[in-house]
């Protein structure tokens, strides 16, 4: 699919999860997997034709369904932040997990994407547990507290909204998912629409009730291998 995508003239491609299947604790095989993407000659030409960013799900973190139990997290970290190109005093290089955010446009047309990280924090699907961990989630709050954009894309590499999928999802948390949501109304943040993966489909989900003071949209992503 990268022909199509480059020939579309994208102005941003966000990676929102399993880049790679790279589910081991070897480093040395998960960069040579990384390695075998990077080198293809089809995504060079993305990365030539414009930026690239991203956060990770469960197979590029490197662990199936995993979280903080993963030991390899902090070496996983620095090699999805090779593969992505980013620079060595980035704050990621430093930071407990891979979250950022992104500014475009000009005043009045601007759109930030946020970009969660659902791993490396993350603790057992329970009623009370942790997907972001607090230091994440006060970052989340103080970026859509402080923004100036019109447009917030909150990219979730699991399903936020819809419910229906017995694994992976914001659902699984339910006290994780209503902190979110109140976050989301709390700071009066514009337009926000969740763009999540993982499932092997495309799915677009609504919140209808009043959670955030608006209508809440989940995009799911499919992913790019299955015809």
């Amino acid at each position: 699919l990268w022909e199509p995508i480059v020939a579309a003239d994208p102005d941003l491609w966000i990676w929102t999860g399993d880049i790679v299947y790279a589910d081991t604790e070897d480093m040395d095989l998960m960069r040579a997997i990384y390695s075998l993407q990077a080198a293809r000659p089809d995504y060079a030409r993305l990365v030539a034709t414009c930026p690239v960013i991203g956060t990770w799900d469960d197979h590029d973190y490197g662990v199936n369904n995993g979280g903080l139990e993963y030991p390899q997290r902090r070496r996983s970290q620095q090699l999805l932040l090779d593969f992505l190109d980013v620079d060595d005093d980035d704050p990621r290089r430093q930071r407990a997990g891979v979250y950022r955010s992104h500014v475009y446009g000009p005043p009045g047309q601007r759109v930030k994407v946020i970009l969660l990280d659902t791993r490396y924090h993350r603790q057992e699907p329970a009623a009370d547990t942790e997907i972001l961990g607090a230091r994440q989630r006060a970052w989340l709050e103080a970026e859509l507290a402080r923004s100036d954009a019109q447009v917030h894309l909150i990219v979730s590499s699991i399903q936020v909204i819809a419910e229906e999928h017995e694994y992976e999802k914001w659902a699984n948390f339910p006290r994780a998912r209503q902190q979110l949501f109140a976050l989301i109304r709390r700071t009066g943040a514009q337009g926000v629409v969740f763009i999540s993966c993982d499932r092997h489909i495309a799915e677009i989900s609504r919140l209808d009730t009043d959670t955030a003071g608006y209508l809440l949209y989940d995009i799911t992503s499919r992913g790019m291998t299955h015809s």
